[in-house]
């Protein structure tokens, strides 16, 4: 493949407040370094060799300090369970990661009986696992005006759920809306951090409740009062992190998902608002973190549907929107956003260090299977002699861990392809039929990063030309791509038909595309 082909197309995600990247950080500590020997060296007839010593030691422990601010900003997290959800598929998926960064699936699915799930949070607890979840009855958050109760499930191993009996808040005065419920575990305490309305549409009323366990049995779980947290700034999504004993932090989202910070020394304190985490941040939602091995954490956003890209014809799958950015101890410096590479919506995490639960959710390496595109209706797909790119794809019926890439900018809508999350080698398939050709023929191809993979070894399944059939077929099995990470791959598609318009066919046009 040429370098044309393999032209990586970069994400142009903002970096944090003023300077505190590592990168920044590092050019600066150099920088005064340099300008201290310098000036030492400069002066040295005029200054004492105790001001010269001086001198010296303050700029190494300049160095120490911002060495050791850099340190806790490109730490590990270590294994990692993470529960998540997808908006077309609406029940609590679990992943692992052995570093907070590359995750890949489990396998492991809960699916309560009488609800969806969103919004998944876990912890461990008492011997065991409980998991909060907010409960829509119709898919695709359909009851966002009716919910107000909270679902639980419990598990002895993390793998297998038990649904418990869900939290009742209908005694929050006036309340309309439940939604987004976190858990945290404060020392013996399990404590659950939700958002409540008493309104049935928007975000600009959500107020943070709070309830926590009144006994450990997992199987019986009893509940706290719901009470409303002091002070607590409007916005969704809270999640507190336990810094100290009195320093208690919370992330959450406000009206225009704004990603804020509150703090206060008690969970049930007076909060008070800290503002936003960092103004050059896109929007986003459903914060949660994993504790870094050197002492920062690392801060989990679902982004998807608000990031903005570089290239505007591009932006991932709403699925595909989970990033993440390492804090130092103090959360005072943190790295710009990075993507996760497995698509996922408003992750909850647990990390598994030293609790010898990593073995039993890690698969050993996951191979990265894209989404498997499909049609819902019998689409046109207009044939030329040209090769055209097929964007019609408006389905997705699985998913691995490669981001889906549209036209327009919008999730969901004439999908174009899938970007690429590490170099290897891939498996490319499809299977695509067209309805209403009267006569005709028509053929595919790859495209990575939008260019033409070169050689008629690459053209697939021309029909014959004088084809009478009314659905004709074209199917290739096991294409190989050697491809970087970032690279965008599709299909396209020429011929000529007589008749009808031809038609991408229901049910009989898929493509898929899986590292090997």
């Amino acid at each position: 493949m040429t370098d044309q082909i393999r032209d990586k197309r970069t994400i142009a995600i903002p970096g944090p407040r003023g300077d505190v990247t590592p990168e920044a950080l590092a050019a600066k500590v150099a920088a005064a370094a340099s300008a201290a020997a310098a000036a030492n060296s400069a002066t040295g007839a005029a200054t004492s060799k105790t001001a010269a010593a001086s001198s010296a030691t303050a700029a190494a422990q300049s160095v120490t300090s911002a060495q050791q601010v850099l340190a806790q900003m490109q730490g590990d997290t270590g294994p990692l369970l993470a529960s998540h959800f997808y908006s077309k598929d609406e029940t609590a998926n679990f992943a692992f990661s052995t570093d907070g960064a590359h995750f890949a699936p489990t396998g492991i699915r809960f699916a309560p009986s009488d609800s969806t799930v969103r919004d998944p949070s876990i912890a461990q607890w008492a011997g065991g696992w409980v998991m909060v979840y907010t409960r829509p009855t119709t898919a695709g958050g359909g009851a966002w005006g009716t919910i107000t109760t909270i679902g639980v499930a419990t598990s002895t191993n993390g793998r297998d759920w038990t649904q418990r009996s869900a939290i009742d808040c209908s005694t929050i005065s006036g309340v309309k809306r439940v939604w987004a419920p976190d858990v945290l575990v404060d020392g013996s305490i399990l404590r659950v951090v939700f958002s409540a309305s008493t309104t049935t549409s928007g975000t600009s009323d959500f107020k943070a409740y709070h309830v926590s366990t009144a006994s450990t049995n997992l199987a019986s779980l009893s509940w706290s009062t719901r009470t409303a947290l002091p002070s607590f700034p409007t916005g969704i999504d809270a999640h507190i992190v336990k810094l100290a004993t009195n320093d208690y932090r919370a992330f959450y989202s406000d009206p225009d998902f704004t990603v804020k910070q509150a703090k206060a020394t008690s969970v049930l304190g007076t909060w008070s608002d800290m503002g936003a985490v960092d103004s050059t941040w896109a929007r986003g939602e459903g914060p949660t973190h994993a504790p870094l091995t050197n002492g920062g954490i690392r801060l989990f956003v679902d982004c998807g549907g608000f990031l903005q890209y570089s290239d505007s014809t591009r932006a991932y799958e709403t699925d595909g929107g989970m990033f993440y950015a390492d804090f130092s101890a103090d959360l005072t410096a943190h790295t710009p956003l990075k993507p996760i590479d497995l698509p996922m919506r408003h992750c909850s995490v647990v990390s598994l260090i030293g609790n010898g639960n990593a073995a039993a959710f890690n698969r050993g390496p996951q191979r990265c299977a894209g989404a498997w595109w499909v049609v819902t209706a019998d689409v046109p797909c207009g044939l030329q002699s040209a090769w055209v790119e097929l964007t019609n794809w408006n389905a997705s019926k699985a998913r691995g861990g490669m981001q889906a890439v549209t036209t327009r900018g919008t999730s969901n809508t004439a999908t174009r392809g899938l970007r690429v999350p590490a170099d290897g080698l891939y498996e490319l398939s499809w299977s695509v039929g067209m309805a209403g050709m009267t006569t005709g023929w028509f053929e595919l191809q790859p495209l990575v990063n939008g260019a033409t993979v070169a050689g008629e070894d690459w053209i697939y399944g021309s029909s014959p030309a004088g084809d009478t059939t009314d659905v004709q077929g074209n199917t290739a099995s096991g294409v190989l791509l050697d491809l970087k990470e970032g690279d965008v791959v599709s299909l396209q598609v020429h011929g000529s038909a007589s008749g009808a318009s031809p038609k991408m066919r229901f049910q009989r046009a898929w493509w898929t595309l899986r590292s090997i």
